[in-house]
């Protein structure tokens, strides 16, 4: 089983001198890219559908706390970017000298 982190990154139409985007970040466990893919592709669809991104406010907090979401809607945003990182890393390979 692999993870990986995901981040849905809106590119703010009117960057801030202190943010530029906001992001929905979430991990998903998978087994092949094409899992993940269609993690990645629902919660897009998502995004569409609700014309905008859930983000949370302060995450510091638990993000299950409905008082800590926010909405952004997608006017906005210029566009949106989608990252990834794998969080599970390959057994070592070889010797440490």
């Amino acid at each position: 089983m692999k993870s990986t982190f995901v981040m849905v990154k809106g590119i703010l139409l009117v960057p801030t001198p202190d943010e530029t985007y906001k992001a929905m970040k979430f991990s998903v466990d998978h087994e092949t890219e094409e899992q993940l893919f269609g993690v990645i592709d629902k919660v897009m669809v998502d995004i569409t559908q609700m014309r905008g991104l859930s983000i949370i406010a302060d995450e510091t907090k638990k993000a299950r706390d409905p008082n800590n979401m926010q909405f952004w809607p997608m006017e906005r945003f210029h566009h949106l970017e989608v990252q990834t990182k794998s969080l599970s890393m390959p057994p070592a390979q070889g010797t440490i000298q």
